[in-house]
């Protein structure tokens, strides 16, 4: 099993809707993921699609924004950073990877650029959080996942902790929304990485225990300090959802975590 890091554009927004209480009033350029694990058995499972050749035109990835999920507005200040180039579907091709072999596809969440390709892997999976799948079933549902549903894709629902494929766990992790997911991914080399989405955006969000911009701020503290104490347990890495720093580290396709 290896894992690509692909980075699919950048989040231009306010440092606060980060991290509240770091560089308050600085405007920043935050990294956008998605990534792409090559199973044991040859299969491509994606983490996060993220955002269209739409959105990467106009710079516009507020049409999956969910505010019932947010403290506050945050449309009008976050602003896409891509170019056509940073589009999935092109960085997949460079790995020799097409939508139809993409098996699995797990979203940490749907908003901002994190879900918009989804109705492009038209074989895989989705594997989406039980509680989403039940409202998404009894009445109007987040838009995303009626979206999945409406387009008969397979759906898988999650229970926490599931293993979706061999050494891949998804982990519930509210707070952030209340759908938030975050996927564990044990390699044979590395180790593990713990692929937080924003259920930790930033190394920052740790530091100053920051969840006051999360819609569950209690929550938020739970799901950071459970994937904290995973990370720890295993000497594993966090890899945030959005941290500018570690960024720079990471190793980036067409290079893998092994």
């Amino acid at each position: 099993m290896k894992m690509y890091v692909l980075e699919v554009g950048e989040l231009c927004l306010d440092y606060w809707l980060i991290t509240p209480g770091a560089d308050d009033g600085e405007r920043v350029h935050v990294p956008l993921y998605s990534f792409l694990i090559e199973t044991d058995l040859g299969e491509a499972l994606l983490v996060d699609t993220g955002p269209t050749l739409e959105e990467i035109a106009t710079g516009n990835v507020s049409r999956r924004h969910n505010a019932d999920e947010f403290v506050g507005s945050v449309t009008r200040e976050v602003v896409l950073c891509a170019r056509e180039e940073d589009y999935l579907l092109r960085q997949l091709a460079l790995l020799d990877v097409y939508p139809n072999d993409v098996k699995h596809v797990v979203n940490t969440h749907y908003a901002l650029g994190h879900a918009g390709n989804n109705l492009s892997f038209p074989n895989a999976t989705f594997y989406v959080h039980d509680a989403a799948l039940a409202e998404a079933e009894q009445a109007a549902g987040h838009p995303a996942v009626n979206e999945l549903l409406a387009h008969g894709v397979r759906v898988a629902r999650t229970e926490d902790g599931d293993e979706i494929v061999p050494g891949v766990r998804v982990l519930h992790t509210p707070g952030h929304g209340p759908f938030q997911q975050s996927v564990s991914v044990d390699l044979p080399e590395s180790g593990l990485h713990v692929l937080c989405g924003d259920a930790i955006p930033s190394e920052d969000s740790l530091r100053l225990a920051a969840w006051a911009n999360h819609g569950d701020p209690a929550n938020a503290s739970a799901s950071a300090a459970r994937l904290q104490a995973l990370s720890d347990e295993k000497a594993g890495r966090l890899v945030y959802g959005h941290d500018v720093g570690q960024a720079r580290s990471l190793r980036r396709a067409p290079f893998a975590y092994v």
